[in-house]
């Protein structure tokens, strides 16, 4: 190629084409021919290079180039070309997170455009005008996500942090995948009662089913069955389609064989299983063992319906009556009489501000055994015990300051 121009032009043709093996053939066979200097002052040419190397997987390739040939991506062309990345990966189903991880890392987020660009999207005959989120906003939905997979879960939260103190007007409820991924890294770093209260804050905002889901399987870390239950629950009864809680189906099978429930638990083994094959997925190798520990007669798909019907009627059996608290409002008391502290942890009465008594119990693992005595001052919330018909305090927290 006699011009940087003319290479810069047929790789894009080539490119287009979806022809990378000429493309790349090409620009190997060319490279050498124009300067440190034209190659780096060039930015289309730039461009396609850095996005041959994205379409190719050549994905060590980018940083190689951009570090021989000194190139500085514009803040836009660095946008559109970490869209292109993701998008690979999720065509190809793989994860790479170093990869969007030092990538991100090559442009400094605050020379990110913050303007929001818009579409016109037609429903049902009704024309709604849809805001995406800026440049600047995706680097830090990018970037947080990369650190959460790589686990460097404390670079995650200061990254999120400083995003939601960033950015006013956030695109899809972002902020508060922002939120979640922080509470999900307190998880990940073995701050559980922080994780909570992050979530139960969450809520208010947002009653989605993956975060009750969130909820219950920390309460079950902290050895809270019971708590973990009633957001399980709650996560199964709210809104979302079934196959995509497959995976909460089998957390909840998981509770009820701890709760001793067997034949239940065996249906919501079962029905996850069905899912898996209805959808073509895989049987997980804990699913099928925890299949085999049962003797019940397998369930066929072709009893899917009835299971269906089935489950829902237990599922809708734990539904709150509006009469009743709210799950997460917070109530206040103090402990009035403690029953037994020993190697299973503590129990006993708590009484309300209202002269209400209601029972509680703490897991050995947890640090409020060696702070709670008679008489402390301390906030819970009430969850309802449908078997039982009787109503208890969970996530009690201590108020003696």
């Amino acid at each position: 190629m006699s011009t940087l121009f003319d290479l810069t032009q047929t790789l894009k043709t080539l490119i287009k084409e979806k022809n990378y093996s000429d493309a790349y053939k090409l620009l190997n066979e060319n490279l050498q021919n124009f300067s440190l200097e034209q190659i780096r002052s060039d930015k289309f040419f730039s461009y396609q290079v850095i996005y041959l190397y994205i379409k190719t997987n050549m994905h060590q390739s980018i940083f190689d180039f951009i570090n021989e040939y000194d190139i500085s991506l514009e803040s836009r062309t660095f946008a559109i070309l970490l869209n292109q990345l993701q998008k690979s990966f999720k065509e190809n189903r793989r994860s790479f997170p170093d990869v969007i991880n030092n990538f991100c890392d090559l442009v400094s987020v605050n020379q990110l455009d913050t303007s929001k660009r818009t579409y016109e999207s037609t429903k049902n005959g009704r024309k709604k005008t849809i805001k995406l989120a800026s440049d600047k906003e995706n680097w830090f939905m990018a970037k947080a996500n990369a650190l959460y997979e790589l686990k460097d879960y404390s670079k995650c939260i200061e990254v999120c942090n400083l995003a939601l103190e960033s950015i006013e007007d956030f695109s899809s409820s972002n902020d508060i995948w922002l939120s979640r991924k922080i509470a999900l890294s307190k998880y990940a770093l073995g701050n559980n009662e922080e994780a909570i209260d992050i979530y139960l804050k969450l809520l208010n905002k947002k009653n989605e089913w993956f975060i009750q889901y969130d909820i219950a399987v920390i309460y079950k870390d902290m050895g809270y069955i019971e708590e973990s239950f009633k957001y399980a629950i709650q996560a199964i009864n709210s809104f979302g389609k079934l196959e995509s809680k497959v995976k909460l189906i089998q957390f909840l099978a998981d509770l009820l064989q701890d709760l001793n429930e067997n034949e239940l638990s065996f249906k919501h083994y079962s029905l996850a299983r069905i899912i898996r094959i209805q959808n073509q997925w895989s049987i997980t190798e804990s699913l099928s063992n925890k299949l085999k520990q049962f003797e019940y007669p397998e369930i066929t798909i072709e009893k899917l319906p009835e299971l269906k019907k089935e489950l829902f009627a237990y599922w809708n059996s734990f539904k709150i009556e509006d009469n009743q608290p709210s799950s997460n409002e917070r109530l206040h008391g103090r402990i009035d009489k403690i029953m037994h502290i020993n190697e299973r942890g503590m129990d006993g009465f708590i009484k309300t501000n209202n002269s209400k008594n209601l029972y509680f119990n703490l897991p050995a693992t947890s640090d409020l055994l060696n702070v709670l005595k008679e008489g402390s001052a301390v906030s819970f919330e009430i969850y309802y015990d449908k078997a039982k018909n009787k109503e208890k305090a969970v996530n009690i927290k201590n108020e003696n300051k």
